[in-house]
């Protein structure tokens, strides 16, 4: 299935990225297009500023004649003005008329060839304009490709940085899981050499009993004398190399049958949501240090499921601590809705309701009878009271 969901999304995931980038490529190509007109456009001013001043030039030359005539002509016309004033004659006013309308005549040919050498020298001037002005144009655009490349860098660097997280965070949950397995095979070692310990114990408890047995015989007539053994053994969690436990007995009407545990065979037991309970979980540490931590006792991994349509939809590790006298205790956050809970072989579920959701509890594991083993939860907020 994860194969199947993996050659799935692969091509979903390259289809987006390849949208993604022809997005953040779609910006840049409107400026790159924008700056290859405004360059076809300033070479083209260009090439016209080119001819515009040849003509200019051209225009300067020719109206040369005409400035020199007319700068002749108000020569004569001030020469003459300044004889009528020495001598005032007649004839000096005829000549000061006369030059005085050469001149006119010459400053109007030399006007009209200024004027359209005005007229040329205006357009070169708008020409330049439009070129500094597609200047900034372009370097504005070039200021927003810096731009979306400065920010497509930062998308990168946080997206790599997104991966990271992600990659530790996967890491540390697959090394959870294998300290969760190995404490779980430490746990299921140290149960299997108990089992054989005590098996040996009993083979040589009842070889022992056989020879007593033998030598308290009369010759005479044989008597055989009733002798019980009790031999302590501690069970270890059921696993599949072990044979399942035995099954308990109905509770009956005054029993809190709810709080017994199921093994890995049978229909599984269900937690005992504690309400108000600081008395009983400060009398459980009470009973767990009045007995003293053994240090043959391990810490236990509880396997913490949410269920969702009877499938497991959220898994969680936590560790259980022995407080002694087969008592073990953890911490951890609770989600509303159907939870399951296990810790080795056994197995508890519960209804956790909304209101308890992502609140903080307390798990109190009761092992003291392990053919019932308990699992009580108390929320954190009761114990502060």
């Amino acid at each position: 299935m994860n194969r199947l969901a993996r050659h799935l999304c692969l091509p979903l995931l390259v289809l987006t990225t390849a949208l993604c980038s022809a997005a953040e490529r779609q910006p840049d190509q409107q400026h790159e297009q924008a700056i290859e007109q405004l360059q076809a456009s300033s070479a083209d001013i260009e090439q016209r500023l080119a001819a515009l001043d040849s003509e200019i030039a051209r225009t300067r030359e020719q109206s040369r004649p005409e400035k020199d005539q007319r700068d002749r002509a108000e020569a004569r016309y001030e020469e003459a003005k300044r004889a009528l004033q020495s001598v005032p004659s007649v004839a000096n006013r005829e000549r000061v008329e006369a030059n005085k309308f050469q001149f006119f005549i010459a400053d109007n040919q030399y006007q009209r060839a200024a004027r359209d050498l005005e007229r040329l020298e205006e357009k070169r001037q708008a020409l330049l304009d439009t070129l500094a002005a597609n200047a900034s144009e372009v370097a504005r655009h070039q200021q927003g490709i810096t731009r979306n490349a400065q920010l497509a860098a930062e998308r990168e660097e946080q997206a790599l940085q997104a991966a990271a997280r992600k990659a530790a965070r996967e890491s540390q949950l697959r090394r959870e899981k294998e300290q969760a397995l190995r404490d779980s095979e430490q746990e299921l070692t140290r149960a299997r050499r108990e089992q054989e310990a005590a098996m040996k114990e009993i083979a040589s408890l009842k070889a022992r009993l056989a020879t007593n047995s033998a030598a308290r015989q009369p010759s005479t007539a044989p008597v055989t004398t009733p002798v019980t053994v009790t031999v302590p053994v501690t069970a270890p969690p059921a696993t599949r190399s072990t044979a399942p436990a035995r099954p308990a007995p109905p509770p009956s009407r005054r029993q809190a049958a709810p709080a017994t545990a199921g093994s890995s065979g049978s229909a599984a037991a269900v937690a005992t949501l504690v309400r108000n309970g600081k008395d009983t979980y400060l009398k459980l540490i009470h009973d767990a240090r009045s007995a003293g931590r053994s240090s043959r006792q391990l810490d236990k991994i509880m396997q913490m499921k949410s269920m969702t349509d009877n499938r497991v939809s959220r898994e969680t590790s936590h560790s259980l601590r022995h407080l002694g006298n087969n008592l073990y205790q953890g911490n951890s956050m609770l989600r509303a809705g159907a939870t399951e809970f296990v810790i080795g072989g056994q197995r508890w579920t519960q209804q956790i309701p909304s209101s308890s959701d992502r609140e903080p509890y307390v798990f109190m594991l009761d092992n003291r009878d392990n053919k019932q083993p308990k699992l009580l939860l108390f929320a954190q907020s009761d114990l502060k009271r």
